[in-house]
């Protein structure tokens, strides 16, 4: 009995290992076919990380070159603004010095005139009878002298017109530095950026130098800690990507917002610009309609003249007036000298209105050119700022496919070494020699259950592991990590808020694009306003 007793034992012994050992192949395939899925699919994802990054990298080499490019349009523009400015404010001075000079000759010849006229009335001829010629030249020197005070204060209006042109091309001088201080700003802000982005490329040829150092290492301490580790690191990138983040979209609301003011500003600069058009339209006119006038009384006074010169050659024939008449004939001679002069003084005054039209013109147009720049330097500091939000997007999302690239290496790392192992352990159990024998102690005692005849091979196994020729079996059960699954989520998570990531950013290019495209369709006007 105890013989078959054994005999029996050892049959199901022999059953049991050869369906443990089929389950347990079965389940080291399954598993070996997932890790070979895997690796191919971290392979696919590396070669798309590859190809982003080369792509990221074109686009950062093309936006720097064309931020080059546009700074030193901006500065031949201004270096040439500059030099147009100084030549027309060279210009006016000397416009103004010779209105100047104008102005002093003809306060001079009227005071001389005055000093004529007072004498001429002082020395009035007292045996004149006839009293129609008094009082028709009493009325001549009453009008002249009503037309010089006309004259006189209408060059006090003029003094202060030029002295309000004056004040407006020194404000206009004020602005132009204004102008200059805050290109010279926008230079050293564009400098200290570069300065930041060189040394933001240092500190990343650093980090990626370190990440292959730390590659080509052999890692001494457990997989599984040192995949924690990464983790932790990964998202504390992830929460400083975030916070950039946040930092770009509200660099863009605030954009936009400048964006929308200078759109309002632009608005008022073309009202201000058809109002100035409208003044000047209604000036010249008036200047017009005044030359149509002064035409039109000189040719009612040239025929008043020759009527007078008509009657006096009828009043001659009378011999006994003769001395009364040369006296006469010399008063009107004064006179007319003194008409002439006040005509030649009104067609000066006329000159002067129209040179003060020219250069209220002109400042008007400067006054339009200067707004026009401003809105152009603020177009372009909008567009530095754009493309600069653009760049640190491209420098977040370099990071990030860095941050990506690492996590994946760390998760093939760890597939390998589990590959490696498990196929260890597959060329060891096919490795075993199949002439040794297979030697297993029975005692006395009764087998229950299967855990307890698993507890008894094991002390078996140890009993029998000092012989040789022994082969110690084990029932293999396949168990998970928890960490490896932790890794696993962790990796989905990082995999998921990329793809969010990559999605707002799209959003983000897209709308940039729209308003872009906005800003070149609604560009500022430059008006030219004809001399």
């Amino acid at each position: 009995m105890s013989t078959q007793d054994s005999i029996n034992v050892e049959e199901y012994v022999e059953e049991y290992t050869d369906i443990c050992n089929d389950r347990s192949y079965k389940l080291l395939q399954v598993e070996y076919e997932k890790c070979k899925q895997e690796i191919h699919n971290l392979k696919r994802r590396l070669e798309l990380n590859e190809v982003m990054l080369r792509e990221a990298q074109e686009a950062n080499e093309l936006l720097e070159r064309s931020l080059e490019g546009r700074i030193l349009e901006k500065e031949q523009i201004i270096f040439k603004d500059k030099e147009k400015y100084r030549i027309l404010t060279k210009d006016y001075e000397n416009i103004i010095s010779n209105l100047e000079k104008k102005l002093t000759q003809q306060a001079q010849q009227i005071e001389e005139l005055r000093q004529n006229a007072n004498q001429c009335i002082k020395t009035e001829c007292n045996t004149i009878k006839d009293q129609s010629t008094n009082l028709s030249l009493e009325t001549d020197n009453i009008s002249l002298k009503n037309h010089v005070d006309e004259l006189l204060s209408i060059l006090r209006e003029e003094k202060g017109k030029n002295e309000h042109a004056e004040k407006m091309i020194e404000e206009l001088k004020t602005r132009c530095d204004n102008y200059e201080y805050y290109t010279q700003n926008i230079k050293e802000e564009l400098h200290e950026k570069d300065q930041t982005l060189e040394e933001i490329r240092a500190e990343l040829i650093l980090k990626r130098a370190e990440v292959a150092s730390l590659q080509m290492d052999a890692t001494c301490n457990s997989l599984f800690a040192e995949v924690e580790d990464r983790r932790q690191n990964i998202m504390s990138k992830m929460n400083v990507l975030r916070e950039k983040y946040i930092e770009l979209k509200r660099i863009y609301k605030s954009q936009t917002a400048e964006l929308k003011m200078l759109k309002a500003e632009r608005v008022a600069t073309f009202r201000k610009w058809e109002n100035d058009t409208n003044h000047i339209s209604t000036e010249n006119e008036e200047l017009i309609q005044k030359y149509k006038n002064r035409i039109s009384d000189l040719e009612s006074k040239l025929k008043c003249e020759i009527k007078k010169n008509d009657s006096r050659q009828l009043d001659r024939s009378d011999t006994s007036f003769g001395y009364f008449q040369s006296l006469l004939d010399t008063k009107k001679k004064e006179t007319d000298e003194l008409r002439t002069k006040v005509e030649d003084f009104y067609t000066k005054f006329l000159i002067q209105e129209e040179t003060k039209l020219t250069i209220t013109k002109q400042l008007n147009y400067w006054r339009s050119k200067a707004l026009s720049l401003e809105a152009q330097m603020c177009a372009a500091q909008t567009e530095l700022k754009m493309d600069l939000v653009n760049h640190g997007e491209h420098k977040i999302l370099e990071d990030f496919i860095d941050v990506t690239q690492k996590s994946n290496s760390d998760s093939t790392e760890i597939n390998e070494k589990q590959s490696t192992d498990r196929q260890g352990l597959q060329n060891s159990a096919q490795s075993l020699p199949l002439n040794n024998s297979v030697k297993i102690k029975h005692t006395s005692c009764s087998i229950k259950n299967l855990e307890d005849y698993e507890n008894h091979n094991e002390q078996t196994d140890k009993e029998n592991s000092n012989q040789n020729n022994c082969v110690k079996f084990k029932i293999l059960k396949s168990k998970k990590s928890c960490k490896f699954e932790d890794n696993q989520n962790a990796n989905n998570n990082t995999n998921k808020i990329f793809n969010k990531l990559l999605h707002s950013m799209e959003n983000i290019a897209i709308e940039e694009s729209k308003n872009l495209s906005n800003i070149d369709n609604e560009k500022y006007p430059i008006v030219h306003i004809s001399n």
